[in-house]
């Protein structure tokens, strides 16, 4: 299957969001610098997925835009001082010891090195890209606050543009997206959780 390119889903967000949640589309952030985004890929000495770095490009970050829930896409500056923070507990963890205290994957406790966080909620969960060399498109992991991966079974979890076409497509149609539906409150965009 062909992913939806990323702009194509944006245009259909902003195109919903504009007359239905206009204060949550008027807090879109504008693009993020490309020389910013190649400077944070050799800080942190990965190389980011063809799509977030073309989702950067149209919106650096999601500003209050809860793509589903209550996550928010990260930007450039948030996905590198996350993803620097992530590597210096797992080096803790593993210095010190206490990686046997955790569900550990391919030799790692905590955050696996191919994890790119990419969105966040309030709770400390994130959302990872599967960075391992394979294709422009990544697998979307869950990252919750004890340091557990989480892969869903959703094929919207099968990549950013799988997960950003999914949440367009929710809004066109009003339908719920994994027992959250869109709705709106005072020009803002809520999800509200569905039985």
């Amino acid at each position: 299957m062909t992913p939806t390119p990323i702009n194509s889903s944006w245009d259909r967000i902003e195109g919903w969001l504009a007359p239905h949640a206009p204060r949550t589309f008027a807090s879109l952030p504008p693009p993020a610098d490309q020389g910013a985004i190649d400077a944070a890929q050799v800080l942190l000495g990965q190389r980011f997925p063809a799509e977030l770095a073309e989702s950067l490009l149209r919106h650096d970050g999601s500003g209050h835009f809860d793509v589903l829930g209550a996550f928010q896409l990260m930007s450039t500056r948030e996905i590198v001082s996350t993803r620097q923070f992530a590597t210096r507990l797992e080096e803790e963890t593993q210095r010190e010891g206490r990686a046997a205290h955790f569900i550990v994957r391919d030799g790692y406790a905590l955050w696996h090195p191919n994890d790119l966080p990419f969105a966040s909620n309030a709770g400390g969960s994130h959302w990872v890209l599967d960075t391992k060399p394979r294709d422009a498109t990544r697998r979307i992991a869950r990252h919750d606050e004890l340091g557990t991966t989480t892969y869903l079974p959703h094929h919207m979890w099968e990549s950013l543009s799988s997960l950003l076409d999914s949440v367009a497509t929710a809004l066109e149609t009003s339908t719920p997206l994994e027992r959250r539906l869109p709705t709106t409150d005072d020009g803002r965009l809520t999800w509200r959780i569905t039985r």
